[in-house]
C-alpha cells in the first residue's frame, strides 16, 4: 500500500525528479540483492521517463538478477530508441542478449556500442567473453588485451589467460610466465593470514575445504560429487565455499553431501578470507583456477596453512600461495614442470567421473550417414581443429559431423560455423549442429547419433570425453605439449583405449578414417565400451577418494613435519 502511495505520489514530480528518485531508491534495493523491489520501483520510473537511460540500465539489471534475461532486452532495447547513440545503453543490450543466449546478435550490439566509444575497458571484456561463445578465441584474446591497455583488471586478465588455452599463441613457458605475472600484478599488495602455529595442530579430522562457483548443474559437479560423497567422515570434514548465484537441485544435493556448506556468493574476497580461516580449514582446494567467478584473491590471502588447486583450470593459477596442483603423469609427464610451478601426481586418473550412468548408445544403424562428433563448447573450435577436421570429412564423402555447444543455438552462430568449414571445401549439410538441452537424459541421447568422437585441440574435452565413453562412444585423442592437450591421454588410459590417442595430425586424421572405413576396427573400439565404464579407474569413487585423501593426508603430514623441523 506505501508503495502504491508513493508510486502514485511521483506524477506530481518533473521528470527530473521522477528519473532521481527512482534511481536512488532502486540502487539501495539492488545493493541489497532485492531484485524484485527494484523492478517495481524502476519500472515505476521508466514509465513515466522512458527515455532515462540510467533507469532503464538499472532495470535491466533487475531483471537479469532475476533470471529474466529475455525481459531485460525489450526494456533496454526500448531504450536504446530513444538514445541510438549511447555507448553504455548498447553495452548493457549486448549482455542481455549473450545472457539470454542471442550471441550474434550480442557482438552486434558490442560492436555498436565500442564504435561508438571504442575506450570501454568493461565493454571489451564483456565483448571478449561473448566472442569466446561464438567460438572466435583469437579474437577473444584482443578485446581482453585493449581492455587490460585501457584499466588494469585481474577478472579480465583471467579471461584472457583462459582464452589463451584455447589458441595455439602461447607455448607452455609463455602461459606460466603470463600467471606468474597475473599474481604479480594483482596479488603483491594483498595481505595474509598468519598460519605459524597451524601445523602443530593435531585435530583430527582433517579439515577440507573446497572453494567453486560451480557447485551447480556444471561439469565440475560431475567430478567433485563422487568425491563428496566417499570422503571418510572419520578422517575428513567437509566444508564447501559456495560461490553459487542460482543454486538448483545439483546445490542442494551437493550441499547435502557436506559437514559444512557457507554460501559465499554474498561475501567480499575479505570476509570469505576470514570465514575460512575462523572455520581451522586445514587444506583449501581451488575448483576453478582462472574461470568465471573465481576466488584466486582469497587463496592469494592465504586464509588457510596448505592450499591446493584441482579440476577445474588446465594450468597452474600463477600463485605462490597456491602449494601445489593435482595431476598425473599421463597429464604432466615428469619433468613437464615448469619454473615455480609444484604438481603433486595422484595415480591416474587425477579425477573420477561421477555422473549417473544413463543407457548405452546404439549400434551404427542405417538409417544414417557414419557420423563423427563432438559436443565441446565452440571456444575450442580452434581454426587448426577445423582444417584437420574438414581434412577428415573430405576422405570420407558420405559421413557427417555432428556439433552440439551452447552457443549453436544461436543461428547466426551456427551459419559463422559452417562458413568455417565450407572455407575448406566442406558443404553446410555435411555439418549437423544442436544447440543446448537443458535434460541431462536428452542431452546424453543425442551420443547415440554419434559413432566416433573427434577430440578437440590445443584445448581436448573432460566432460565430454567421460559423456562419450560412458555412453559407448569411443573419442579419438590428439596428444599436446600441456595439461589441457594432454588430458585426453588420462582419460582414454583409465578405460584403457590408448590406442586412440595419437601424437600428430597426420596419425589423428588416419586413425579417424580406419575407424570410419573399418566396421571391425570400430566394432571393437564400441566393444570395450559395451560393458559401461562404471568399473574403470575412470569412474571408481571408492579407488579415487582413497587415493585423494592418501595424497592430503601426506601433504598435510609433510606441512607438518617441515614446521616440526624449522622449531
Amino acid at each position: 500500500h506505501l508503495l502504491e502511495i508513493a508510486f502514485a505520489a511521483l506524477a506530481e514530480l518533473t521528470p527530473r525528479d521522477v528519473q532521481l528518485t527512482c534511481f536512488h531508491l532502486g540502487n539501495m534495493h539492488l545493493r541489497k540483492g532485492d531484485f524484485v523491489a527494484a523492478e517495481q520501483v524502476l519500472r515505476a520510473g521508466v514509465a513515466q521517463v522512458p527515455s532515462s537511460e540510467p533507469l532503464a540500465i538499472n532495470l535491466g539489471g533487475a531483471l537479469i538478477g532475476q533470471g529474466r534475461e529475455a525481459d531485460a532486452t525489450a526494456v533496454l532495447q526500448a531504450a536504446a530508441e530513444h538514445n541510438p547513440g549511447s555507448a553504455t545503453l548498447q553495452a548493457r543490450l549486448g549482455y542481455a542478449m549473450s545472457s539470454d543466449g542471442q550471441i550474434g546478435a550480442a557482438h552486434d550490439a558490442y560492436c555498436r556500442s565500442l564504435v561508438a566509444d571504442p575506450a570501454q575497458p568493461m565493454t571489451l571484456n564483456q565483448a571478449g567473453n561473448n566472442l569466446l561463445s561464438m567460438g572466435e578465441a583469437g579474437d577473444a584474446v584482443l578485446h581482453f588485451r585493449r581492455s587490460l591497455e585501457l584499466r588494469r583488471h585481474a577478472k579480465t586478465a583471467s579471461n584472457r589467460l583462459l582464452a589463451l588455452h584455447y589458441t595455439d599463441e602461447a607455448t607452455p613457458a609463455e602461459l606460466r610466465a603470463e600467471h606468474l605475472a597475473w599474481a604479480r600484478t594483482y596479488t603483491s599488495d594483498l595481505p595474509r593470514f598468519d598460519h605459524v602455529n597451524a601445523g602443530t595442530e593435531q585435530d583430527r579430522p582433517l579439515r577440507i575445504g573446497y572453494v567453486s562457483p560451480d557447485l551447480r548443474q556444471h561439469s565440475v559437479a560431475s567430478f567433485i560429487e563422487p568425491v563428496l560423497r566417499s570422503h571418510d567422515r572419520s578422517r575428513f570434514r567437509v566444508h564447501c565455499y559456495a560461490d553459487v548465484k542460482r543454486p538448483d537441485e545439483v546445490t542442494a544435493r551437493l550441499r547435502e553431501l557436506s559437514d559444512h556448506w557457507v554460501d559465499a556468493s554474498t561475501l567480499s574476497d575479505d570476509a570469505l578470507a576470514q570465514r575460512i580461516f575462523d572455520d581451522r580449514i586445514n587444506i583449501l582446494v581451488d575448483l576453478a583456477g582462472h574461470t568465471a567467478r573465481h576466488r584466486l584473491l582469497v587463496f592469494a590471502r592465504r586464509p588457510a596453512p596448505v592450499q591446493v588447486s584441482w579440476l577445474g583450470y588446465p594450468d597452474s593459477t600463477g600463485l605462490a600461495e597456491i602449494d601445489y596442483r593435482l595431476t598425473d603423469e599421463l597429464a604432466d609427464p615428469v619433468g613437464s614442470e615448469q619454473p615455480g610451478q609444484t604438481l603433486w601426481r595422484l595415480p591416474a586418473p587425477f579425477l573420477c567421473y561421477g555422473m549417473p550412468q544413463q543407457p548405452q548408445s546404439e549400434a551404427v544403424t542405417p538409417e544414417r550417414p557414419f557420423t563423427f562428433g563432438s559436443f565441446n563448447d565452440i571456444a575450442k573450435l580452434s581454426p587448426r581443429c577445423v582444417a584437420v577436421w574438414a581434412e577428415i570429412l573430405r576422405a570420407a564423402p558420405d559421413a557427417r559431423l555432428l556439433l552440439k555447444s551452447a552457443g549453436l543455438q544461436d543461428p547466426s552462430v551456427a551459419k559463422r560455423v559452417r562458413e568455417r568449414f565450407a572455407e575448406h571445401g566442406i558443404a553446410p549439410e555435411r555439418i549437423d549442429l544442436r544447440g543446448r538441452i537443458d535434460s541431462a537424459a536428452g542431452h546424453l541421447a543425442f551420443y547415440r547419433e554419434v559413432d566416433v568422437g573427434l577430440d578437440t585441440f590445443p584445448y581436448a574435452g573432460t566432460t565430454t570425453t567421460c559423456e562419450a565413453l560412458a555412453q559407448g562412444v569411443p573419442v579419438l585423442t590428439l596428444l599436446g605439449d600441456r595439461h589441457a592437450h594432454r588430458v585426453g591421454k588420462t582419460l582414454l588410459h583409465a578405460v584403457g583405449l590408448q590406442d586412440l590417442v595419437v601424437e600428430d595430425t597426420g596419425s589423428y586424421i588416419a586413425l579417424a578414417l580406419e575407424l570410419y572405413r573399418s566396421p571391425a576396427s570400430l566394432e571393437q573400439a564400441r566393444d570395450h565400451l559395451s560393458q559401461g565404464i562404471a568399473h574403470t579407474p575412470l569412474a571408481d569413487s571408492t579407488r579415487f577418494t582413497q587415493a585423494f585423501e592418501s595424497a592430503m593426508q601426506t601433504i598435510w603430514s609433510e606441512r607438518q613435519s617441515g614446521i616440526a623441523g624449522a622449531g
